[in-house]
C-alpha cells in the first residue's frame, strides 16, 4: 500500500509540475519517476539502507526524478525544473498535511519520516485541488508582479550640460 500509494501521490506532483513548465512530456516518463520516487519511499520506510535517508541521497533522488520525467536538455534546466519541482511538492505536501490535521489529526502517523497513516481518497483530491489553486494563483500573482512595464523605467541622467536616456530596472530596496 505504501508503493501504490506514494507511485499515486508522486505522479501527481510530477504532472503538476510539467502542467506549471508548460513542457510535453510522455506519461511513460512520468509514471517511471513516480516508480523511482516509490522505490525510494518504500526503502526508506522499511529502513532497509539508512543511507538513503540522508539529505544528499534525497536531493540526488530529486535530481534522478526530475531528469528521467522531464528529461531537461541543459543543467541550468534541469535546475529550474527541479526548483518547480520543489515547489510543487511542498504546496501539495503543506496542503494535504494541512487538511489531515485540520480534518482528522488521529490519522496523521509517521514512521522513518514517511507518512503512514491513513490517507483518505477524499482529503488526497481535496489536497491536490487546493495545491493546483494555490499554485495557480501563485504563478498569476508572481507574472503580475514581474510585468516589464511596472519594473522598467526610462531614467535620465545628465552631467555637464550631456544628456544620457537609459533603462533601468526599479529596485525596491526590499
Amino acid at each position: 500500500i505504501v508503493f501504490l500509494e506514494n507511485m499515486i501521490m508522486n505522479y501527481i506532483i510530477i504532472y503538476a509540475t510539467v502542467i506549471v513548465l508548460k513542457n510535453k512530456v510522455s506519461q511513460i516518463r512520468i509514471l517511471f519517476g513516480s516508480f523511482i520516487g516509490a522505490i525510494y519511499t518504500v526503502v526508506m520506510y522499511l529502513n532497509i539502507l539508512p543511507i538513503y535517508s540522508n539529505f544528499l541521497m534525497k536531493f540526488i533522488l530529486s535530481i534522478i526524478i526530475v531528469y528521467v520525467s522531464i528529461k531537461p536538455h541543459t543543467m541550468k534546466k534541469l535546475f529550474k525544473d527541479l526548483i518547480v519541482f520543489y515547489f510543487v511538492s511542498f504546496v501539495f505536501g503543506g496542503c494535504s498535511f494541512a487538511l489531515i490535521y485540520c480534518v482528522a489529526p488521529h490519522l496523521a502517523l509517521v514512521k522513518n519520516g514517511v507518512f503512514v497513516g491513513e490517507y483518505p481518497l477524499k482529503i488526497a483530491i481535496l489536497g491536490g485541488v487546493v495545491s493546483f489553486i494555490v499554485i495557480k494563483t501563485s504563478l498569476v500573482l508572481i507574472k503580475n508582479k514581474l510585468n516589464k512595464k511596472d519594473i522598467i523605467y526610462k531614467l535620465n541622467i545628465g552631467i555637464n550640460n550631456k544628456k544620457l536616456e537609459i533603462k533601468d530596472l526599479l529596485d525596491t530596496g526590499n
